[in-house]
């Protein structure tokens, strides 16, 4: 199915969602999970929603008051959304050029594909390491392969954590200890931070954003400078998939952030921190499209004059 197809799909249903025709958007989307033989799971899940959304209807119907009927009425339509990337995700991964799905196939067709046996691996990695330095190494050649595994290792993880979805909560688990863990570097956990918000970006997962809030939350485990970039990295997925944040177990856990003493201070540097960010890739660009450009121009008389001047 081409891009510009995939792409009408989602439009249709998010329109659908979006005008409150959510019983539409389930005919659409069961429809389109026979289409493309879509797995039993994603078969039941929408029998699910329908049922959950007939529920809803009938007890509206009969004057049921409910004050969790609007925050279930939007948990369906997220979850709808959310099976229409994967149908998308699904199709796009055997024959996308980007980069995010070929990385997907080479993650596919490796053994090892796991990420809590990987993060093991590294961890054990750091360990020997560490005992190996502390041993006195002698062989030079050794400590630079073992090196060479964890530089690899830590590339493997962040490729896999990125395309990997939807995390489990062993998963989840698991990258929050390694994250924690006092003995792994700084710049792994950074790059795992990085890569939980790059896969949110590219398909919605709340477990993702589950992780870098309870990593915020860390705060006599972590230190602050990965705490804040835990919160910067978990606003930056929010604002991408805004309108899909209705997950009751992430909700309840931003109220519960909202009570630290830190959240206020801690907002207002990471919002200040990436409106910076945004002035300095705007003025990047500036000097790319106009100082630059003209500076060439002027150049060969610039040219001209210093060698006047050293005559």
């Amino acid at each position: 199915m081409s891009d510009s197809s995939l792409k009408t799909l989602h439009d249709n249903i998010s329109d659908l969602i979006s005008r409150r025709r959510l019983a539409q958007a389930i005919d659409q989307v069961e429809a389109t999970l026979s289409v493309y033989n879509a797995p039993w799971q994603l078969r039941e899940r929408i029998e699910k929603l329908r049922t959950d959304y007939g529920y809803l209807r009938r007890y509206a119907l009969d004057g049921v008051a409910d004050p969790g009927r609007a925050s279930l009425y939007d948990a369906i339509a997220s979850q709808l959304l959310g099976m229409t990337d994967e149908v998308i995700r699904a199709s796009r991964t055997a024959d996308s050029p980007r980069l995010y799905f070929s990385t997907l196939r080479y993650e596919n067709m490796q053994p090892d594909s796991s990420i809590t046996s990987l993060l093991e691996r590294y961890t054990e990695n750091v360990r020997k390491t560490g005992l190996a330095l502390f041993g006195g190494m002698d062989n030079a050649a050794d400590d630079r392969s073992m090196r060479d595994v964890q530089e690899k290792l830590a590339s493997r993880l962040f490729a896999l954590l990125w395309v990997t979805h939807p995390l489990s909560d062993a998963d989840a688990a698991a990258i929050e200890g390694f994250i924690c863990d006092p003995t792994v570097g700084r710049g792994i956990k950074q790059q795992l931070i990085s890569s939980l918000m790059l896969g949110a970006l590219e398909i919605f997962d709340a477990a993702r954003l589950r992780i870098m809030l309870s990593i915020y939350y860390r705060s006599g485990e972590i230190s602050a400078e990965l705490r804040l970039i835990a919160l910067a990295s978990l606003l930056i997925a929010m604002w991408g998939n805004r309108g899909r944040l209705s997950d009751r177990r992430l909700a309840d856990m931003l109220a519960a952030a909202s009570e630290l003493p830190s959240w206020t201070s801690d907002l207002r540097m990471v919002f200040v921190r990436l409106l910076k960010a945004t002035d300095t890739e705007r003025i990047t660009g500036k000097m790319e499209r106009e100082v630059i450009p003209g500076m060439m121009k002027i150049k060969p008389e610039l040219a001209y004059r210093h060698d006047l001047f050293v005559i």
